[in-house]
């Protein structure tokens, strides 16, 4: 829709643009990298006006807004990418091409199992968009409408051809690494299911008039057929997760994945965004610390999410490393009589936890995620973008009322 109002309309929507995809951005990386591409083809295909009428400029100020309401995200998020390797770029240098090569399947392959099971197979849903999505392209080829709307869908039903037969094993595309990081060849099914709709709407609406009711309504009995379905497998697949673990277990890291035993749902960030070892395991470690250097008697360790209280009776100076994932902005302080004592800390080379230096004696040392400067920085830009958009918005509804 934001590009149709764009390319097709010709309106300055700037706005809409930068809220688009500042909320694309926000929600997945992926997603929002494809549908980037997606519309910069579009915009290789209309060059001459979007030249001729200014769009670029357009685009402009909706990059520079979008990237602004996005810093909060964006900026410290490059910067903890910088700070150290993660096992999505382990994942990707390893099995970026297996994992892509893997799912990567026959048309005809899918819809057979998709068919065989009448959509009852939640993996063939999981895989294909359905044979509605797929049948719109045909479709479209009857469309008796002609002219710039109809030019515009035409080039979303070509690009939408291209990344369904991307799904396949049709094209190698596992061979590239660029493309790698998208893991999953199905991850282009989402702007597929995204764009086609739109043109099955379009195309019904410019359809034979005799036919058109008739193909309506099959549609909207097949789809409501095949949503049912899907409900009713979903149902039927939480009433098996609801008694798998508690959500205060998920939320505070007590309940582990027993597939994935590194995997620690607790710690500042998870899952493939953990350091780049496998040989932390967060279930057996859980609430160990271990001393370098060094023998204490007493050893007492607590934690509350990112804030976590070590308190020890050292025997000499060594370093103690807790069951705490490092990641840049981690503080550590050491209570004294005078004061606290802001201490270095460093991360364990094969687990990533967090080491701190120990002092000969009882002390209390309080680990805190106090975040970065950047961080800082970038939430306040965000703040100002968006105060910008929202007085943006109120002038010009106030100069349209006028």
């Amino acid at each position: 829709v934001v590009a149709y109002h764009f390319f097709v309309e010709e309106t300055d929507n700037t706005l809409e643009l930068a809220v688009f995809f500042s909320l694309l951005a926000l929600c997945h990386l992926i997603t929002f990298t494809l549908s980037a591409i997606v519309f910069a083809i579009l915009i290789l295909c209309y060059l001459p006006s979007f030249f001729r009428n200014k769009h670029w400029f357009t685009f402009l100020k909706a990059v520079c807004i979008g990237f602004g309401i996005c810093a909060f995200f964006l900026l410290p998020m490059l910067q903890q990418l910088r700070s150290q390797k993660f096992l999505f770029e382990q994942n990707r240098e390893l099995f970026g091409e297996s994992i892509m090569k893997m799912y990567s399947n026959t048309i005809l392959s899918v819809i057979s199992d998709y068919a065989i099971t009448m959509g009852y197979n939640l993996e063939a849903h999981h895989y294909f968009t359905g044979l509605v999505i797929v049948l719109t392209p045909i479709l479209f080829l009857f469309c008796r409408e002609r002219g710039e709307e109809h030019r515009f869908w035409s080039i979303l039903t070509i690009i939408s051809v291209v990344l369904l037969i991307c799904t396949t094993d049709l094209i190698p595309l596992y061979r590239i690494k660029l493309l790698q990081s998208i893991q999953f060849t199905y991850r282009f099914n989402i702007l597929i299911a995204s764009i086609l709709p739109f043109v099955l709407v379009y195309t019904l609406d410019h359809f034979s008039r005799p036919l058109r009711p008739i193909l309506a309504a099959v549609l909207l009995a097949y789809t409501a057929f095949n949503t049912s379905v899907i409900f009713q497998q979903l149902r039927r697949y939480k009433q098996r997760t609801d008694n798998f673990a508690t959500p205060a277990e998920l939320f505070t890291g007590t309940f582990y994945e027993n597939y994935n035993n590194y995997y620690n749902i607790a710690e500042l960030s998870s899952g493939e965004y953990l350091p780049a070892t496998h040989q932390m395991n967060y279930k057996e470690n859980q609430g160990s610390v271990y001393l370098f250097e060094t023998t204490a008697p007493s050893v007492t360790y607590t934690r509350n999410g990112t804030k976590s209280i070590l308190q020890v009776d050292s025997a000499s100076n060594g370093f103690a490393a807790i069951p705490v994932t490092w990641y840049l902005g981690y503080e550590a302080v050491r209570q004294t009589d005078a004061g606290d004592v802001v201490l270095p800390i460093t991360q364990e080379e094969y687990t990533g936890q967090i080491v701190l230096p120990i002092e000969t004696g009882n002390y209390t040392y309080r680990i805190s995620y106090v975040g970065t400067r950047v961080q800082k920085f970038s939430l306040l830009l965000s703040g100002i973008a968006v105060l910008c958009v929202i007085a943006w918005h109120i002038v010009k509804k106030a100069q349209e009322e006028f």
